[in-house]
């Protein structure tokens, strides 16, 4: 099973979710879990239109990645969160980069 970090402030609900269900590959899908999927995939498609134009295309993406779960496909969500984590670890890296760096300032 994989583990990702649990940093619930860094990721917001929906993103703790997704990395729940990730974790959980074997289960089958629960009605508590198609309810939360399914509202997820009801508040990116409502918020679509709300959002800038720049979480606009997040939100299709999210969006697909909650119907393809609903459909039983959970691949494009562990693609999501892996991804995530990635850019996390590379942003961290990067930030304890500059700190170390003795140009920086400090």
């Amino acid at each position: 099973m994989v583990q990702y970090s649990k940093r619930l402030g860094n990721d917001g609900f929906e993103v703790a979710c997704m990395k729940r269900f990730v974790e959980r590959e074997a289960e089958s899908l629960s009605v508590l879990d198609r309810l939360i999927g399914g509202y997820f995939f009801l508040a990116n498609l409502m918020g679509d239109s709300t959002y800038y134009s720049t979480t606009k295309t997040a939100a299709e993406e999210r969006r697909t990645i909650w119907q393809a779960f609903l459909g039983g496909n959970p691949n494009l969500m562990r693609e999501y969160v892996n991804n995530r984590e990635f850019s996390t670890k590379i942003a961290d890296a990067q930030l304890k980069m500059d700190i170390d760096d003795p140009l920086f300032g400090f």
